[in-house]
């Protein structure tokens, strides 16, 4: 006969041991080959793999701002036609790999990593006076005119009840300027 004691533990150590194997399986399913992967060709079915698993790969070493310029359809799609046409339609990861890292060198990319930085900043970032000064340079990093970011310093003065981010406070700002309230 068990005892209720022993019979608690045997399904605690069961439980247990199933949990790790789980663990243990799982994290060798989501690990990636690197050296295999980038000599593997992009075959034309693969573009929804590409986006949802290699392009996350830790052997592409893409940061988040890489990933929103690189992982999307239009962009991704515009590297593959180019290296597909300059390749005799045969591309494999690697390919990919070093167009991206020699598309990431541009002064183009950097500059617009720039702006995405700036971007993701001010969405973050609650509008008031305290965090004023650091955000209007970014604002400018965006192509905010100088005369715009004066105006909605003040629109910002008028609403820090709002508990806005900059990019809202942009946004409610370009609607006022572009549908004044109708005088009566």
């Amino acid at each position: 006969m068990k005892i209720p004691h022993q019979n608690h533990i045997h399904k605690s150590i069961t439980l247990v041991v199933f949990i790790v194997v789980f663990c243990l399986n799982t994290s060798a399913q989501s690990s990636v080959d690197c050296e295999r992967l980038l000599k593997r060709e992009i075959s034309p079915d693969s573009l929804h793999f590409l986006m949802d698993n290699v392009m996350r790969a830790n052997c592409f070493g893409l940061d988040s701002i890489d990933l929103k310029v690189f992982d999307n359809g239009p962009v991704l799609g515009a590297i593959l036609v180019k290296l597909i046409s300059n390749n005799n339609g045969k591309v494999t990861y690697g390919d990919l790999l070093n167009h991206i890292n020699k598309a990431k060198r541009d002064t183009g990319y950097l500059s617009m990593r720039k702006v995405i930085i700036a971007q993701n900043t001010l969405e973050s970032t609650i509008a008031s006076a305290k965090t004023w000064e650091n955000s209007k340079v970014l604002l400018a990093v965006i192509g905010t005119k100088p005369e715009d970011i004066d105006s909605l310093h003040q629109f910002m003065l008028q609403n820090q009840d709002k508990n806005w981010n900059y990019r809202q406070l942009v946004v409610i700002y370009e609607q006022k300027e572009k549908y004044p309230p109708k005088k009566q």
